[in-house]
């Protein structure tokens, strides 16, 4: 738990049966306090530099007093908010998930920026500052109490920044997290934020962090504008369909589950993050409590942590199979690939090794996932029941993969690729191609 103490220039009441709200303003180092405090934690997205926070430092730069007229600035929620004299207020936010600053990032990361030329930071360096966990690493390598010397200047007494604190009444601290969340989404539409940021922000995503491999974990951009992230959530929640899928087919998905369609895992992401936070919400509704409990759901996901590594490698091999069953996967006009003894010009042959799109290891050939999503989609069929769980139906997937692609894939080639004039979106949408996939894994199982 995280506890701070501001100190709000003015501070207006309005206390309501739920929640209650402090309007008012914070000076520098107040709000330097609460950056210190809270960061960003509870918002629903990572802010980053752009048009807006551009236009935010303009006016902190130019015109700072109007800045309380021209901005919302920040709102904030806290589990207990206790006043003390002098304007005073001593915050605790126990959920850092859900406590802190709700909205307001833009303003938050602006401010900041500004704040560190203000405290002498190289201009060079917080120029290069484009994601808030940019800014946060520089920020906390301050010196506090120099800092705050600083921040007590005269050159930055004009600075004032709108804030409401929002905190429950008696009656609402049992569902405070809850209307935190309504307020959260409310104030946060007028902006492009994700569905899955947003169901991140509940809680949905919990059950698919535990059971992926740590090091996928780390790369997923669970919440928006994120530094350094590589692996977009709806990948991750589209490959969680597959074993979904096979529940599906063995009449053990919850009652009143959405119908899954294995096509929407290449043609339509949104499908998927819709269905699959669908499935999540109603399992949190039957238990009471955010947890996935359902065994046979619980199950489902464990496998998840094997499916990046068999994307990855059907991804690797699919073209040596290609090769094997038909000719030169090269030639097709949508690939590229990795020839030392050959001149890269961009278009067909490439500067370096590409890579994998989960382990990053190297491999010969990058082309459209068009090609292969019919495959990998299909390792449903090598999942089966088996008591109240479902598991692989041999020890070793990748084995199988490793040993048999050619001979899986020689119908699905002929069919699916060649017939669809090679075109890599025309196969990943094609339901013909699912179905060849489906019933040679089956068949070979």
């Amino acid at each position: 738990m995280n506890k701070t103490i501001i100190k709000l220039e003015t501070a207006c009441f309005q206390d309501h049966e739920r929640v209650n709200k402090i309007l008012g303003t914070l000076d520098a180092r107040n709000f330097a306090k609460l950056i210190d405090a809270v960061g960003l934690t509870a918002n629903p997205r990572k802010s980053k530099v752009g048009k807006i926070t551009n236009a935010i430092q303009e006016t902190l730069e130019l015109s700072p007093e109007l800045f309380r007229f021209k901005s919302k600035g920040l709102l904030v929620s806290t589990s207990s908010c206790i006043e003390l004299e002098r304007n005073r207020f001593d915050l605790s936010f126990e959920e850092e998930q859900y406590e802190g600053v709700l909205d307001g990032g833009h303003n938050m990361l602006a401010i900041g920026l500004h704040l560190l030329l203000k405290l002498g930071e190289d201009s060079k360096q917080v120029g290069k500052i484009k994601l808030w966990d940019e800014f946060i690493e520089i920020w906390n390598n301050q010196d506090k109490s120099a800092r705050d010397e600083l921040l007590d200047d005269e050159a930055l007494d004009k600075l004032s920044v709108p804030i409401e604190i929002i905190y429950p009444s008696k009656l609402e601290v049992p569902n405070f997290i809850e209307t935190v969340l309504d307020i959260s989404d409310a104030r946060n539409n007028n902006d492009s934020l994700s569905s899955t940021t947003k169901h991140e922000h509940k809680k949905y995503y919990e059950i698919l962090k535990k059971s992926l491999d740590q090091e996928i974990n780390d790369k997923v951009e669970w919440k928006d504008n994120t530094a350094g992230k590589s692996i977009k959530p709806q990948d991750i929640i589209a490959m969680s369909l597959i074993p979904l899928y096979a529940l599906q087919e063995a009449g053990k998905l919850p009652e009143g589950s959405p119908k899954i369609n294995p096509v929407s895992i290449y043609s339509s992401k949104s499908s998927c993050v819709d269905a699959y936070n669908r499935i999540i919400e109603a399992e949190y509704e039957r238990n009471g409590v955010e947890e996935v409990t359902d065994p046979y759901l619980v199950s489902a996901f464990s496998l998840m942590k094997a499916l990046p590594l068999l994307y990855d490698l059907i991804y690797r091999e699919f073209p040596y199979a290609y090769n094997s069953n038909s000719g030169a996967f090269g030639r097709i006009s949508c690939v590229k690939l990795f020839d030392p003894q050959k001149k890269a010009d961009g278009k067909t042959y490439l500067r370096s090794n590409p890579k994998t799109k989960y382990y990053e290891s190297e491999c010969t050939y990058k082309y459209p996932d068009g090609f292969i999503l019919p495959i990998f989609s299909a390792l449903s069929e090598w999942m089966e029941i088996k008591g109240n769980k479902i598991q692989w139906k041999m020890p070793s997937p990748s084995a199988s993969i490793e040993t048999n692609l050619q001979k899986f894939t020689e119908m699905f080639i002929a069919v699916s690729i060649k017939d669809n004039d090679y075109n890599p979106q025309s196969v990943g949408k094609n339901s013909g191609a699912y179905m060849i996939m489906r019933q040679t894994f089956q068949y070979n199982s």
